[in-house]
C-alpha cells in the first residue's frame, strides 16, 4: 500500500512491505486547476499582512564581499514551541510514521539528463553543477547496493539508525526507456532495512508507465520529487529548464492517482524573479496534489553558466536577510499538510562561489527559527487553513491530518 499520501500517523507502520502504490485506488483523485483558478492564481496579487522587522536591502553587495552581510541576528524569544512545531519538517513525518528516524540514502544509478546529453540542450540548467546534486556522485563507479551498504553502515555507527529510503538524487532518475528504470528498482528491491524510494527527476521525464511501476515498488514510503523551480514560465526558460510549469501540473497529477507522494522542488531568488513571483510558486503548489516540498536557495556553483553571469555582474544572489524573508512569507501562505524536506541548499564541499552565507546551514536554520518565533509565524498561518498552530507539527502527534485543498 502506498502510505505517503494518506496522512495515517501510527507509530509501528502496518504497511511495511507491501508496494508503494496499492492504496491509489483508494485515494480522491485529484484534478488539475481549472483555467479560471489558474488565471486568478498568477494574476492577483499575494497578500500577506506579516510584521516587516526584516528590511529588504533596496541594493545589494557582490557576494564575495558579503559574508554574513544582511544577517537579522535576532535572539530566541521565550517560546515554548521549537523549530519543528514552527512547520511540518520531514523528521517530525517520520517519527509519526515509524517511531524513530529514518535515514535517505543518496545513490547514483547511472542516468543523465535530457537538459545535457543533448535531447534539449547540452549545457543543462543555468545553476546545474555537471557533476550532479548530492554525494552519491562520488560512489557511481560502486554497485547499487554496494553504495547502499557502505552508506548503511556508516549511518548506523553515526546515528543507529535502522530505517532507511533509497535516494536517486543526481540527475533525471526516470530519464530513458522503462526498462532502464525497473533494471535500477530490481536492484534496490531486497536492501536490508530499506522502507521505499526518494526519486529525483523532471517532470518531462515520467509517463504512466514509469510512475506504475514506481508504484508497485515494494516499501511503505515511495516520493516521487519533482522539479518545479518556478511556475513562472518565463523564468524556466531564462534558466533553460526545458519544460514548463504545467508539465509539472500534469506530472504531480498522474503521480498522486498512482498512489505516489509528490515533493516539489522550488528555488528562491532565480534570476529575474521577486519575492512575489516566488509567493505565485507557493500558491501553485498549494493547488495541486503535492504532499512535500524542498525550498532551496539559489547559490551559485563552479562551472555553471549562473557562475558565469555571476562573475560578469549579471546575477547578484540574495543576501541571506532577504532570502529569510522570501521563506517565512513563503511558509505563512504554504498548506500546513505538506512536508518540508528542506528549507535552504546544501552545497557540497568545493562547489560553492556565492554567496558565502549559503555555506552555513546550520545558521541558515537558526536564523529562519529566530524569525518565525519573533513574528510568531508558522507554515499555512495565512493559508485558509491553519489560523491556530496545527497539532500535527509536533512530533507525539498521532492522529489524521484534514485535507488542505
Amino acid at each position: 500500500m502506498h502510505c505517503s499520501g494518506a496522512y495515517s500517523r501510527q507509530r509501528a507502520d502496518p504497511y511495511i512491505g507491501l508496494s508503494c502504490g496499492s492504496r491509489a485506488a483508494a485515494r480522491v483523485k485529484h484534478v488539475l486547476p481549472s483555467k479560471r483558478e489558474q488565471s486568478k492564481q498568477h494574476t492577483n496579487p499575494i497578500q500577506i499582512s506579516i510584521n516587516p522587522t526584516i528590511a529588504t536591502p533596496t541594493t545589494r553587495e557582490k557576494a564575495t564581499m558579503c559574508h554574513g552581510s544582511g544577517a537579522h541576528d535576532v535572539s530566541p524569544r521565550s517560546t515554548t514551541m521549537n523549530i519543528e512545531q514552527r512547520y511540518f519538517c520531514l523528521s517530525t513525518y517520520f517519527h509519526q510514521r515509524f517511531g524513530q528516524r529514518v535515514q535517505k540514502i543518496p545513490l547514483h544509478a547511472g542516468f543523465s539528463c535530457p537538459n545535457r546529453d543533448g535531447s534539449l540542450s547540452t549545457s543543462g540548467c543555468v545553476f546545474c553543477n555537471p557533476m550532479g546534486s548530492g554525494s552519491g556522485e562520488k560512489m557511481q563507479h560502486m554497485s547499487l547496493r554496494d553504495q547502499y551498504m557502505w552508506w548503511r553502515d556508516t549511518f548506523y555507527k553515526k546515528y543507529k539508525v535502522q530505517r532507511f529510503l533509497a535516494y536517486l538524487q543526481s540527475f533525471t532518475n526516470t530519464y530513458g526507456p522503462l526498462s532502464k528504470l525497473t533494471a535500477v528498482l530490481d536492484q534496490l528491491r531486497d536492501l536490508p532495512e530499506i522502507q521505499g524510494l526518494c526519486i529525483g527527476t523532471r517532470p518531462d521525464c515520467v509517463d504512466r508507465e514509469k510512475i506504475s511501476a514506481l508504484a508497485a515498488f515494494p516499501g511503505s514510503e515511495c516520493w516521487l520529487e519533482l522539479g518545479l523551480q518556478s511556475s513562472n514560465d518565463s523564468t524556466l526558460k531564462k534558466i533553460n529548464r526545458g519544460h514548463d510549469a504545467a508539465s509539472f501540473a500534469r506530472a504531480a497529477t498522474m503521480a498522486s492517482e498512482e498512489g505516489l507522494a509528490v515533493c516539489a522542488h522550488i528555488i528562491a531568488g532565480l534570476p529575474g524573479e521577486s519575492r512575489e513571483n516566488f509567493l505565485q510558486t507557493i500558491a501553485f503548489v498549494n493547488d495541486l496534489p503535492v504532499q512535500g516540498i524542498k525550498i532551496h536557495n539559489l547559490y551559485v556553483c563552479r562551472g555553471t553558466t549562473l557562475g558565469t553571469w555571476w562573475e560578469h555582474d549579471n546575477y547578484v544572489p540574495l543576501q541571506r536577510a532577504e532570502y529569510i524573508d522570501w521563506v517565512i512569507h513563503g511558509l505563512a501562505i504554504l498548506r500546513p499538510d505538506i512536508v518540508i524536506h528542506r528549507i535552504n541548499g546544501d552545497p557540497q564541499p568545493g562547489e560553492l562561489l556565492a554567496p558565502a552565507w549559503a555555506g552555513n546551514k546550520s545558521q541558515i536554520l537558526q536564523a529562519i527559527h529566530n524569525e518565525l518565533c519573533s513574528q510568531d509565524i508558522w507554515q499555512g498561518q495565512l493559508s485558509g487553513y491553519a489560523a491556530t498552530q496545527p497539532p500535527w507539527f509536533s512530533r507525539s502527534y498521532q492522529g489524521d491530518i484534514p485535507p488542505c485543498r
